[in-house]
């Protein structure tokens, strides 16, 4: 069964911060501000109802569930919603 992503922009920032660990890295990556990032990584989550990952105070870390989901490639960098 597909998963039916509501914001592929949402997905393509899960995914700098899985790679990256911080919101801040994930941020500047995509050059936005971290709000943003915090706020596409909530809706992803709430869309799928899963936890993607666990906070900490040094980063962010990948949940199990997160792991099967960034297993696939991300949409490409240059792909513009």
């Amino acid at each position: 069964m597909a998963i039916k992503f509501e914001d592929w922009q949402d997905v393509k920032v899960a995914f700098e911060v899985a790679r990256l660990g911080t919101l801040t890295a994930a941020a500047e990556e995509l050059n936005v501000h971290h709000s943003t990032v915090l706020r596409r990584i909530n809706n992803l989550e709430k869309n799928l109802n899963a936890r993607l990952f666990h906070r900490h105070a040094r980063g962010y870390k990948v949940t199990e569930i997160g792991t099967k989901l960034f297993e696939t490639p991300p949409p490409p960098k240059h792909t513009q919603h």
